[in-house]
């Protein structure tokens, strides 16, 4: 009897917990006018920014994530971001559970009562700069046309961040753009450390016109992403969107305090990082509501089946 409910509970488990794999998609790097398809194996982001928002008593926090397309990796030539004057732009926000590692160190756990809870990527043909969005300010990241929306997942999370030294320097360090160039921070210190997250993604929404082949709650984004501190490649940002809609309306390296990384008289603690990403697509990995409502079907058959079984075995007895 619990034989049968044990083998179609771990039929059930093994169908969530199969690996998932990246492909390449057909992506219309100008939304469907003529010449602009290309097989896509990866978006490669230009370095940006992440913000962690503790609560108040430091064990969640919600962890935003903005940047720039650097690249569209493909067979051959790659795709540059401004191409054709097409800019693309990627946020993230999504809740963590704050574990400590010790004194300077944490990991982090996907935190699925959060109700910030979005990946999405925009096009944009009217550029806050040169390239792109504006890391400086942090304007203009959700702008232009929204392409693709996605919800975080905890299966295939993972997330840490470690100090390595706690001794203050300057956190903008990046000297090489006319967006801003040299210290933009000089009353701002920052402590030395490092991190990364590997997030998946459903696709709830997209565009057709430039992601071609994806289908919706059965696509995957893989993105994995490294964070330091200080910054050396790019701007730290100003502000972020904290709802993946509304452009810049939350505080970043404005409000991180004196030193970023120790919240000296910050509430809510806010650190911010460098950083790096990368994002690949793919078929997800789990069972469609369908499936999984017969599935469900299927495991309450066996339990009344079971019960008429060992009713019937009383009756004879």
């Amino acid at each position: 009897m619990k034989k049968s409910i044990y083998v179609a509970t771990a039929l059930v488990l093994a169908l969530f917990a199969r690996p998932a794999a990246a492909d390449p998609i057909q992506f219309d790097t100008n939304g469907g006018a003529a010449g602009g398809l290309i097989t896509a194996d990866v978006f490669d982001w230009a370095p940006g920014n992440s913000l962690l928002i503790e609560n108040a008593t430091g064990t969640k926090a919600t962890l935003l994530f903005q940047a720039n397309l650097n690249t569209i990796q493909v067979s051959g030539t790659d795709f540059a971001n401004g191409g054709g004057g097409f800019f693309y732009t990627a946020v993230a926000g999504f809740g963590v559970d704050i574990v400590p590692q010790g004194a300077n160190s944490a990991q982090f756990l996907f935190d699925a009562g959060n109700p910030t809870n979005f990946f999405k990527i925009y096009v944009n043909t009217v550029p806050a700069t040169v390239d792109g969005a504006s890391n400086l300010t942090g304007s203009c990241f959700v702008c232009g046309l929204e392409i693709l929306s996605g919800t975080a997942i905890a299966n295939g999370f993972s997330s840490n961040f470690q100090i390595t030294d706690l001794t203050p320097v300057n956190l903008d360090q990046f000297n090489g753009t006319t967006e801003g160039p040299g210290d933009n921070y000089p009353l701002v210190d920052t402590v030395t450390g490092n991190g990364s997250t590997a997030l998946q993604v459903i696709v709830n929404s997209h565009n057709a016109s430039y992601f071609t082949d994806l289908v919706d709650l059965s696509s995957l984004a893989f993105t994995n992403t490294s964070q330091i501190a200080p910054y050396n490649q790019v701007n730290p940002s100003a502000f972020f969107t904290n709802n993946g809609t509304t452009d810049a309306n939350e505080t970043g390296a404005t409000a991180v305090g004196a030193v970023n990384g120790l919240c000296i008289g910050i509430d809510p603690c806010k650190i911010i990082a460098q950083s790096d990403a990368n994002t690949s697509f793919g078929t997800a990995a789990v069972p469609e509501p369908a499936t999984l409502g017969l599935f469900g079907l299927g495991l309450a058959g066996t339990a009344v089946a079971a019960r008429r079984r060992q009713k019937k075995a009383q009756q004879q007895a």
